[in-house]
């Protein structure tokens, strides 16, 4: 559950309930995400199976993407920018820019290996 959200130089970073980060996706088509929609795009601190940054030694450590999602939550674009910080109950982007943030959420995506999409199959929470 999200307990409070906001920005510090810049640097986008919400509050939990409980511990962030605690729970890291056992299935291999499974992201779990802690998403930012600034106004300098979405932010997603995530932990998966699959390899596909340089920021962490293994993907189920928590790291973060600019992403793009369409209008069926699917991923459309997605790249290495920000860094991760997660500790206790706070999960934050840092090495960014941004001015506001309109929402934030906590979701699962899905890998769907037939298409190679990576959409949103269920939002756990969001604020405001």
């Amino acid at each position: 559950m999200i307990k409070d959200f906001g920005i510090i130089n810049g640097n986008p970073w919400l509050i939990v309930k409980g511990k962030a980060g605690e729970s890291t996706p056992q299935n291999a088509s499974t992201v779990y995400t802690y998403a930012f929609v600034t106004d300098n795009g979405t932010y997603a601190v995530m932990s998966h199976a699959y390899e596909d940054t340089d920021e962490v030694e293994n993907d189920t450590q928590w790291h973060t993407h600019r992403l793009t999602l369409d209008n069926k939550n699917c991923v459309v674009q997605i790249n290495d920018n920000g860094d991760t910080e997660v500790n206790k109950d706070l999960v934050k982007v840092t090495n960014v820019i941004t001015r506001n943030i309109s929402k934030v959420f906590t979701a699962e995506l899905a890998l769907n290996n037939a298409t190679s999409s990576i959409c949103v199959t269920k939002v756990f929470d969001s604020a405001p």
